[in-house]
C-alpha cells in the first residue's frame, strides 16, 4: 500500500519544462509502444525502484504516483535496479521537472519531489524514470503520494503542500521524520537542503559537517547530519529546519 496522505494539491515550479524534455537513447519502435516523457502511472513503492512491471499509463488530470522524466534503452539481461541507482538520480529528475535546483550548494525550500523508476520489457526494453511525490511515515520510510493532476498542471497556491514539514514532537537531529500538512502549527518546517557532494568529495566527518551546517543553516536554525553509511548510500543532506508555532 502507499505510504502518506492523499495530496490535493503539489506545485512544480518551471513546470513547462516537461514538454520540452528529449527522449535519451530510445528507439522509435521503443517509443511507439513504451513510456514518454509526460506520461503519468499508477504504481505502487515496489514497483517504482526500477524493477520489471507490466503498466500501462494513465491519465494525469487522475490518480497517479509518477510522471515520467526520462527514458533510456536498456538490453533485456541488464539489472534496471542497478541502472536506474546509475541513471535516475535526484539531481536528473528534478533538474527534469524544474524543482529542488542547488544553487551554491544550497535547495532553499526543497519540494516532496523524489525520483522513482520502473522498467518495461519489449522488442525494445526501456527504463523510465520519473517524477513522484512522497511523504515519510512514523518510522521515517517515504512513500509515494497520489497526485491528482499532471506536474505542468499545478499552480503557485499548491507549493505549501509540497512542502516538507515535520511532526512538532520529532527531533530534527533525527531526520527524516513524519510529514505533517505545512498549515499545522506547531511544526518544523525544512527551509532548505545542503548537498554536501557540492563541498565535499568524501565524507569529512561529523564534526566538520556540524560545523560547516551551523553557518550554512543559521544561527537559529535546527539542523541533520547525515552518517558516513547515508553519505554512502546516495545524496547526502543536511536539512535545515524552523520551528513554526
Amino acid at each position: 500500500m502507499r505510504q502518506g496522505p492523499s495530496v490535493a494539491g503539489s506545485a512544480v515550479a518551471g513546470a513547462a519544462v516537461l514538454a520540452g524534455l528529449l527522449m535519451i537513447g530510445v528507439p522509435a519502435s521503443a517509443q511507439e509502444s513504451g513510456p514518454r516523457v509526460g506520461e503519468c502511472y499508477d504504481l505502487v513503492d515496489a514497483e517504482l525502484t526500477g524493477t520489471w512491471v507490466e503498466a500501462a499509463p494513465v491519465a494525469c488530470d487522475g490518480r497517479h504516483t509518477l510522471q515520467v522524466t526520462s527514458v533510456v534503452a536498456i538490453s533485456p539481461d541488464a539489472d534496471p535496479v542497478a541502472t536506474a541507482r546509475q541513471v535516475c538520480g535526484a539531481l536528473g529528475v528534478w533538474n527534469e521537472v524544474g524543482v529542488n535546483r542547488p544553487v551554491a550548494g544550497l535547495v532553499r525550500e526543497p519540494l516532496r519531489i523524489e525520483p522513482r523508476a520502473f522498467a518495461v520489457r519489449g522488442d525494445e526494453p526501456v527504463l523510465a524514470c520519473g517524477a513522484s511525490v512522497v511523504a515519510w511515515d512514523p518510522r521515517g520510510r517515504p512513500g509515494v503520494v497520489d497526485q491528482p493532476t499532471s506536474l505542468d498542471a499545478l499552480g503557485p497556491r499548491a507549493l505549501a503542500a509540497l512542502r516538507h514539514c515535520i511532526e512538532p514532537t520529532a527531533s530534527p537531529q533525527s531526520l527524516p521524520a513524519p510529514t505533517v500538512p505545512c498549515d499545522r502549527r506547531p511544526r518544523w518546517q525544512v527551509d532548505s537542503w545542503i548537498l554536501w557532494t557540492a563541498f565535499h568529495d568524501g565524507y569529512p566527518g561529523r564534526a566538520v559537517l556540524k560545523a560547516q551546517a551551523r553557518r550554512l543553516c543559521g544561527e537559529q536554525a535546527r539542523f541533520s547530519v547525515p552518517t558516513r553509511t547515508a553519505w554512502a548510500e546516495g545524496l547526502p543532506r543536511t536539512w535545515c529546519l524552523t520551528r513554526v508555532t
